[in-house]
């Protein structure tokens, strides 16, 4: 449940709910986390620290209605990708937005829209930052998507990058077998727990 006070915890079938207070971030260090999280006063507040506008949508159970400050409704219907914000401020904060976008595309076979997509391109060495633990579990569910061919063709620059923080050598030419191998590996993994 993380640090702050869960307020309601319970479950709806198979789906876990945890209700908390708004939040807000204030400063990010190293652009893996925030140096202080305080708690919020709106959620239009809470809502406007999220990654993607996809996940940046509340729902209100007494009036029965979502809430979308930032279209992220729209965003699902047109299956895109869309920093809440500016993208560049978004993966600045935190590098693990970058993984996550190209998760969401490789597991939901979403397009990431054109300004995020730039931000992805001038901002992925920040993913060196992020602790090991952070980028495994994002690059299982990657390797584990059906669209993961995509991620291949669009994306092999953040893949080399990813397995590089794995201390491995692309520049060596006999490792290339080995690449296709680390992969295999990381998707059986995957499966393993269900990603």
């Amino acid at each position: 449940m993380g640090e702050y006070p869960c307020l309601f915890c319970g479950s709806c079938g198979t789906e876990i709910i945890e209700i908390t207070t708004y939040r807000y971030d204030v400063n990010y260090i190293k652009h893996r986390k925030p140096n202080e999280v305080l708690f919020g006063c709106s959620l239009e507040e809470d809502l406007k620290r999220r990654d993607f506008t996809i996940n940046a949508i509340a729902y209100d159970p007494i009036d029965n209605k979502m809430i979308d400050y930032y279209n992220g409704i729209k965003d699902v219907e047109d299956k895109i990708i869309k920093c809440v914000g500016d993208p560049i401020e978004r993966f600045n904060e935190d590098a693990l937005r970058i993984i996550r976008a190209i998760r969401f595309k490789a597991t939901l076979g979403f397009d990431i829209e054109s300004k995020t997509n730039d931000a992805i391109k001038m901002l992925y060495h920040n993913i060196n930052f992020l602790h090991y633990e952070r980028i495994a579990t994002e690059l299982k569910k990657i390797i584990c998507g059906k669209n993961f061919i995509n991620i291949i063709n669009d994306y092999s620059f953040i893949l080399k990058e990813l397995l590089d923080i794995f201390m491995y050598d692309f520049n060596d030419p006999s490792n290339e077998e080995d690449y296709i191998d680390k992969i295999t590996s990381l998707s059986r993994e995957g499966e393993k727990y269900g990603v």
